[in-house]
């Protein structure tokens, strides 16, 4: 399947191939009974998708695990490339996690878990300046998020051989603080 997207100011392209979805079990006649699906999806760059989860019709419910991996953080970059303060020249995420979705009549609950993010190779920098952040990994080990909670917590967060240059301008502001100042302000 190719995509195109000419909405972000710089058109968007990629391809997911081969894209599998399995459902099996959905009833709504028997809204109580437990359906299973599993989506499989291929990135560029060898990268992939995996879902495999159990639901409920009514009252819904949804249940399951996901893994990304080895997914370029270049493949969405053309949706921030135009508004972002900086230049990301690569990037990979690697991402695994179990999840509880249920609707009931008194609202939504969500529970992640077990969650598993690397974020590496990572390299950005701002226009013609050399690069703030430099390879390096992000790993955080055995997280949570629970909604309408809204508690969030993580046996280890580690970051390992990152080279983070900070640059001071004439005017004594540093780069990063300029980086974050501008995802706060219109464009």
């Amino acid at each position: 399947m190719q995509i195109h997207d000419e909405v972000p100011e710089t058109t968007f392209n990629t391809v997911l191939s081969p894209v599998n979805l399995v459902v099996e079990n959905f009833s709504t006649v028997n809204a109580e009974d437990r359906g299973s699906n599993e989506l499989l999806v291929a990135f560029e760059n060898e990268a992939s998708l995996r879902m495999i989860s159990n639901f409920i019709v009514s009252p819904l419910q949804w249940e399951g695990e996901l893994a990304l991996e080895n997914f370029s953080l270049l493949t969405p970059w053309p949706y921030f490339r135009d508004t972002a303060p900086f230049v990301l020249d690569r990037g990979l995420l690697d991402l695994t996690f179990a999840y509880n979705v249920t609707l009931p009549a008194e609202g939504l609950n969500v529970l992640i878990d077990t969650i598993q993010l690397q974020l590496s190779q990572v390299v950005a920098h701002e226009a013609d300046e050399q690069p703030f952040i430099d390879g390096g990994t992000l790993t955080l080990s055995n997280g949570s998020f629970a909604y309408p909670d809204m508690m969030v917590a993580a046996d280890d967060l580690i970051l390992a051989d990152l080279t983070l240059r900070l640059l001071q301008s004439p005017e004594g502001e540093l780069n990063l603080t300029r980086i974050v100042s501008a995802f706060g302000s219109e464009p």
